[in-house]
């Protein structure tokens, strides 16, 4: 059995406003994997969807379950892939908080799996989620 959830972190120094900014629509601008970002339904409103066209030619539709403005967190849920992933169910989370001693933000990127996951998929997942934050530094800092 492996783990259902990936959960990697770091310290982008920009204020949290700047990178709020570029979460907060799901469109993840600032990733380089991403070739497209299309909106379906009213950008940035719950219940809307996003389909992410990815360099590599995959194409994954999510769905946003929750924004908080005040929170600064977007979680959002994976639809459906072509090519497919060998998993039932994935939900995502953007957590910001502000660093208050220099301005900075610490940032989260949580992934929940259903029990089906296997590890490649969880391996897929955290190379991912670092390569998305170090590209957010590159873009934001």
């Amino acid at each position: 059995m492996s783990t259902t959830r990936v959960h990697e972190s770091c310290v982008i120094k920009a204020p949290i406003e700047k990178i709020w900014t570029s979460v907060r629509n799901g469109q993840f601008t600032f990733w380089s994997s991403l070739k497209s970002a299309e909106v379906s339904g009213v950008e940035g409103q719950v219940g809307g969807t996003i389909t992410l066209t990815f360099k590599d030619d995959t194409v994954q539709v999510v769905k946003i379950l929750e924004i908080s403005d005040y929170l600064h967190t977007l979680t959002y849920e994976l639809v459906s892939s072509e090519p497919a992933i060998s998993v039932m169910s994935a939900i995502h989370t953007i957590k910001l908080n502000k660093v208050t001693v220099d301005n900075s933000t610490f940032c989260e990127w949580i992934s929940d799996y259903s029990s089906d996951v296997n590890q490649s998929v969880i391996q897929d997942s955290l190379y991912k989620r670092r390569e998305a934050f170090a590209d957010m530094a590159s873009a934001l800092e």
